[in-house]
C-alpha cells in the first residue's frame, strides 16, 4: 500500500465511524487526517518530480561520459607528444596548443 492508498484508508474509515462533527476531537481528527492526505499528495508529486530529475541527470552522466571520452586521451591511445601521455592529438585545434604556448611565452 503506498502513501496515498493508506491516507485514502483513514479517510474511509473516519468516514466509515460516522463521528460527531460537532464534537472538537471529531474536528481535530478528521483535520488531521485531511493533512495526512494532502501530504501523500505533494510527496507522490516530489516523488515523481525527483525520478524526472534522475532520469535527466542520468542521460546528462551519459552525454558527458560520451565528451570525455572523445576529449580526453586515453594513456594507451596517445602518441602525440604533448602531454605526459602519449595520444593522438590531430583531433584537437592545433590554434589551441599554440594558445597555450603564446601564454607561456608572455608569463
Amino acid at each position: 500500500m503506498n502513501i496515498n492508498e493508506k491516507a485514502a484508508y483513514l479517510k474511509g474509515l473516519l468516514e466509515g465511524f460516522q463521528l460527531d462533527e460537532s464534537k472538537p476531537e471529531n474536528k481535530l481528527l478528521k483535520e488531521i487526517i485531511s493533512a495526512i492526505a494532502d501530504l501523500a499528495d505533494e510527496v507522490t508529486a516530489l516523488t515523481e518530480e525527483t525520478e524526472v530529475i534522475n532520469d535527466f541527470l542520468d542521460e546528462l552522466d551519459y552525454d558527458l561520459g560520451a565528451i570525455e571520452e572523445d576529449f580526453y586521451c586515453d594513456d594507451d591511445d596517445c602518441d602525440c607528444g604533448c602531454c605526459d601521455c602519449d595520444c593522438d592529438c590531430d583531433d584537437f585545434d592545433d590554434d589551441y596548443f599554440d594558445d597555450e604556448e603564446e601564454e607561456e611565452a608572455d608569463e
